[in-house]
């Protein structure tokens, strides 16, 4: 078996396709990787090449980001409570405790942090900021609490103050003798903090949503405020500050300045790229979806997002790719096919809808026709569109005047149609779940008549149909022969890493839509196995292959562009946001323009990616992570990754008192490798059922993760 991981390539290169409509997906604000932690990250900062966490129960941690997609553990402080919020100052780290009040660590050596002293706090701290020799606390309903922490073994409290709300965040101007806090549902206020032991509100300003966050520059405040968005203070008569300007963003929860871009992080949402270069007209110019983000920071090229794990996403652009056009007829748009210049959208109890597309900046509405119940997927040959109906199964009509499609036929299905393909001879499969595959002979398009049934190992929810072959995904992926549609033979079954939602195949490679992307060699379809994987920063619903990219379907997070043209080496090219939730993905003119259906915000047009020709014959292999493949997992666990030198690699296994398990060895070559851990311990014994981590000594420098053993 080969192994993968992501390989980022460098390419000297000029487009293929000479559209003007294509764009370089990387050229733009995209997810990068992912930290996995162990607790929950809450909150963090990047000073430097230093990456600290507030992960929960793991207390202080502290990575090495020289090289931001390969962060490097480099030392933890086990803390007596669960880390909330944390702020940085030279060698130091100060972190609020659930239940535990105000901790002081001394990270001068970030290998082997220090434990000194804390202070008692009236409230849990979801917030603070530093200044010399004082530290400020948002304290919730205890308010703003100021701590002297020259001594940091005996940090003191040296005054508090009450506020109306409850205190989320704060942040000090350029003179340290104001604070800002956001005071929940209160909003914004100026605090004089001249006189540590006493200080005084001198203003507030009253956002609409909950100031969660705030961040300052010069006299200008920015304001994370839930459902209020971004609100952008003017502070600069304390007595009175005043809203000057805001941006509806969702839930924003925290938010970082660097020049003039505003970073924002978003409940259920990710992260937000705003212009502030003027102030009261903030811009969105980007965004990445990558789930609920409660915590973020900048350093140098990379954001990094804290969502429970730390995502690190690439902003050398910080703007997203410009979508060429949408159309909202109503329905929900679960599907989307093309001919020639016409869109066909599967748009659930909006029936079959028929777009124009001519002109991708501005797609009109031709026709629709209802349909019984939701229409959840569509396909057109030639005159003809066949659509998965949902309970009602299959409707067959002619669209050969789009404006008045016309039903010709019907079958009902015993189950719930979901997906379609089509075969040779006029035949039609359609996945109908729990009933398995429906074999339909739509040769005469008026009487569509049922040829047989293949069950399935799980369930039938997206179908692809290539060489002969089909490919089932609904859970596991079920590799079918139907070339005796009454009596198709199961050839085999093969079991993602995750859930399996959407398929395409070609070449006797199957592209599958899991919680990320499997590359699966079925050359032989009686022993399908993994080939390689891209990890991605969403659940991915639909795959679509074109020439050498795989287009993902991701939900909330969109659109994510992969590149396959090295099967054994795919990497993630960029992304693109939806809106609402993108399930599956089409091509048109002349694979041009991504089709992304978007749920109830209707059909988005988005431009595809440029193809770009590498050159030079052997790809620079670039290091990457370390990826454990199954995660969680039985048996077996695979220890994945990628080399720019060879020599000897030795994989260290601990479990979490630290006591040695197991040391992997192995010489590997440039390019994709593996160790194989077959869950035993040094002595030969099953290893318990529990989490364990490994550190991999490699020719590019250490490695890192994590293995959850299930019983």
């Amino acid at each position: 078996m080969r192994y993968w991981m992501v390989v980022a390539l460098v390419l000297a290169c000029s487009p293929a396709r000479g559209q003007a409509q294509c764009v370089d997906y990387a050229d733009h604000v995209h997810w990068e990787s992912e930290l996995l932690i162990y607790g929950y990250a809450n909150d963090l900062e990047v000073a430097g090449d230093l990456l600290a966490v507030a992960g929960g129960i793991d207390g202080l941690l502290l990575f090495d980001v020289t090289d931001p997609a390969l962060p490097d553990t480099l030392g933890a402080a086990d803390l007596p409570g669960s880390a909330r919020a944390l702020t940085l100052a030279p060698g130091r780290a100060y972190l609020t405790e659930d239940g535990a009040g105000l901790r002081v660590v001394d990270i001068t050596d970030p290998a082997a942090p220090v434990i000194r002293g804390s202070a008692a706090l009236g409230d849990i701290g979801p917030g603070l900021c530093a200044r010399g020799d004082r530290v400020y606390v948002a304290t919730r309903n205890a308010g703003l609490t100021i701590v002297d922490v020259s001594d940091p073994d005996l940090p003191a409290v040296l005054g508090t103050l009450n506020t109306a709300g409850q205190a989320q965040a704060v942040a000090l101007d350029a003179t340290g003798t104001l604070a800002l806090v956001a005071d929940g549902a209160t909003g914004l206020l100026v605090v004089d903090v001249s006189n540590p032991a006493a200080p005084t509100v001198l203003g507030t300003a009253n956002t609409p949503g909950n100031a969660n966050g705030v961040c300052v520059d010069g006299n200008i405040a920015y304001v994370a405020d839930l459902h209020g968005g971004l609100q952008v203070v003017n502070f600069s008569a304390p007595a009175a500050p005043t809203i000057i300007g805001s941006l509806v963003l969702g839930y924003a929860t925290d938010l970082r300045k660097d020049g003039s871009l505003l970073h924002v992080s978003i409940e259920n949402g990710g992260l937000r790229m705003v212009d502030v270069s003027n102030p009261a007209t903030p811009e969105l110019l980007g965004s990445v979806y990558t789930g609920s983000a409660y915590g973020v920071d900048r350093a140098g090229d990379r954001v990094y997002l804290a969502d429970g794990d730390v995502q690190i996403i690439d902003v050398t652009v910080p703007a997203s790719p410009a979508l060429l056009g949408a159309l909202d007829p109503g329905g929900y748009a679960y599907d989307a096919t093309a001919a020639g210049t016409l869109a066909f959208v599967a748009a659930g109890q909006g029936g079959l809808q028929i777009l124009d597309i001519a002109d991708p900046a501005a797609p009109t509405l031709l026709g629709t026709l209802p349909t019984a119940t939701a229409a959840k997927a569509v396909l057109v040959a030639g005159d003809t569109a066949y659509v998965a109906v949902a309970a009602a199964g299959l409707l067959i009509a002619d669209v050969s005047n789009p404006a008045t499609p016309v039903t010709l036929g019907t079958l009902d299905t015993p189950g719930d149609a979901r997906d379609l393909a089509l075969g040779e001879n006029g035949t039609l499969y359609v996945a109908d779940t729990s009933a398995g595959v429906q074999i339909v002979d739509v040769s005469n398009p008026a009487n569509p008549q049922l040829l047989g049934t293949a069950a399935v190992d799980n369930t039938a929810e997206s179908l692809a149909y290539a060489d002969s072959l089909l490919y089932v995904a609904g859970g596991t992926v079920t590799i079918i022969d139907p070339t005796n549609p009454a009596a198709p033979a199961i050839l085999s079954t093969y079991n993602p890493s995750g859930y399996a939602r959407g398929i395409d195949a070609a070449g006797g490679f199957i592209y599958l839509a899991d919680n990320n992307l499997e590359i699966i060699n079925a050359v032989n379809p009686l022993a399908p196995h993994l080939y390689s994987l891209v990890v991605t920063q969403g659940v991915s619903y639909g795959a679509t292959l074109a020439e050498h990219y795989v287009y993902l379907a991701q939900g909330q997070a969109g659109l994510a562009v992969v590149d396959v043209s090295n099967l054994s080496t795919p990497f993630l090219v960029g992304t693109v946001d939806g809106d609402n939730q993108v399930g599956a993905l089409g091509l048109a003119l002349n694979d041009e323009v991504v089709l992304m259906p978007d749920g109830n915000a209707g059909l988005k047009l988005a431009p595809a990616h440029c193809d770009l020709l590498v050159g030079a014959s052997d790809p620079p292999w670039r290091p990457r992570p370390l990826t454990v493949l199954p995660n969680p997992s039985h048996g077996d666990a695979t220890l994945a990754f990628t080399l720019a030198r060879a020599g000897r690699v030795s994989a260290r296994i601990v479990d979490v008192t630290g006591r040695h398990v197991r040391t992997l060895t192995a010489t590997a070559e440039p390019g994709p490798a593996a160790l194989l851990w077959d869950g035993r311990d040094t002595a030969g014994r099953p290893a318990p059922a529990g989490v364990y981590f490994v550190r991999a000594d490699t020719p590019d420098g250490p490695r890192s993760g994590r293995i959850v053993r299930l019983r």
